[in-house]
């Protein structure tokens, strides 16, 4: 049936071939299953290694690996912008990794005795582990199929069309905590602040551990896997406004079922609702494809990417606000679902312009960081 169902949707014709579809299906879905996975088994080590070892000990294990995690990114990152002849050997690079290794065990195990420091910084490993699975299933899919991931920065004359990418997502996110805060959501009123108890305070230390890293990290994952890797590969094969298209419906339609099935009391199971919400997205960016061929050839002319990223998260956003009538979702639901859809077609479009990962990857890190709860609470505050 789900076969059937992707022939009718695009023929061989006029666009990529069926089996391209199932590889896209099958990596979108192996990311999903396997970072809940990992999350899952994050979250049930932390609780037994807390039970079983001292905190110190943990924290010093915890933060050493999220420092030696950062120094092998930035080394392959600028191993792959600046290549060079004389790369050291794997021998070397194993035995410079371990000594890195005991010395920042070392310092983390005497900062955690001289500071009063969590054992889990905040939110900070679990959207690592998530980010890391997003990223690394861009990375496998990017290198399957031939793929160049533009991991460098963006020029000079494209970080205009960055930084504007980035606003964009950081305003749609803003458009959220007001719809929220006006529908009176509970979150953003809780009942005891400002009477039993003093307004919250944003300090920066929490701030950065709770709220922007995390969100960092899962950034990343997201602007790798979606527009570093899948984007580009559909813009080679299907053009860059079809392409465009196809990765914002992606991900307006990965955002809808995910939030679908997180409202639901009775939910099937993590496989069965993996299966389905990257069914509907991969069926959506089909559909986007097609409907973005069929209107260049009857109008003779090659769509933008900016009206075909446009076009789409408009569809996506009406086709929310037309099941909300039947589905009774409430507005700060429809409100999230159509936030997610204008980043995920300013992200397109800003990878687009700048033809960096990082113009992505930072938009939807501002976004996720401006609905963060801690964050949304008092821009709530400061707007309303």
């Amino acid at each position: 049936m789900i076969l059937q169902a992707l022939h009718r949707s695009v023929d061989a014709e006029s666009g990529p071939e069926l089996r391209e579809y199932g590889s896209l299906f099958i990596v979108l879905l192996a990311s999903r299953l396997l970072g809940e996975l990992v999350i899952d088994g994050f979250e049930a080590t932390r609780g037994l290694l807390s039970d079983a070892l001292a905190p110190q000990l943990v924290g010093a294990v915890v933060y050493a690996a999220l420092g030696l995690t950062v120094l092998g990114a930035a080394y392959a990152a600028r191993r792959r912008l600046r290549p060079t002849r004389t790369a050291p050997e794997r021998h070397e690079l194993f035995t410079l990794a371990g000594a890195t290794a005991m010395l920042l065990l070392f310092g983390a195990y005497l900062l955690h005795g001289a500071v009063d420091l969590p054992a889990f910084p905040g939110d900070v490993v679990g959207s690592l582990l998530a980010g890391g699975v997003t990223a690394g299933a861009g990375l496998l899919y990017a290198s399957s199929r031939g793929i160049d991931l533009r991991i460098g920065t963006p020029k000079r004359d494209a970080l205009p069309a960055a930084a504007l990418t980035i606003l964009i997502a950081a305003l749609a996110g803003v458009g959220w905590v007001v719809a929220l805060e006006v529908g009176g959501n509970p979150v953003f009123r809780p009942t005891f602040v400002g009477v039993f108890a003093p307004e919250p305070q944003l300090r920066i230390s929490e701030l950065l551990w709770n709220a922007v890293l995390p969100n960092l990290c899962v950034g990343v994952g997201l602007g790798v896997l979606y527009n570093g890797a899948v984007q580009e590969e559909l813009r080679d094969r299907v053009g860059t406004a079809a392409g465009t298209a196809a990765v914002t419906a992606l991900i307006g339609v990965t955002a809808w079922g995910s939030g679908e099935f997180s409202r639901t009391v009775d939910a099937p199971p993590t496989v069965v609702r993996a299966t389905v919400v990257v069914f509907l997205a991969v069926l959506a960016a089909m559909l986007a494809i097609r409907a973005t061929r069929i209107l260049q050839q009857r109008r003779d002319a090659v769509a933008t990417p900016i009206a075909a990223a446009s076009a789409s998260a408009l569809l996506v956003s009406l086709a929310l606000i037309v099941a909300s009538a039947f589905r009774w979702y409430p507005p700060g639901f429809v409100a999230s679902g159509v936030s997610y859809a204008v980043v995920g077609a300013a992200a397109c479009v800003g990878y687009e312009r700048s033809r960096s990962v990082w113009a992505p990857a930072l938009a939807f890190a501002a976004y996720l960081f401006v609905v963060d709860p801690d964050v949304a609470l008092h821009v709530s505050r400061a707007l309303l």
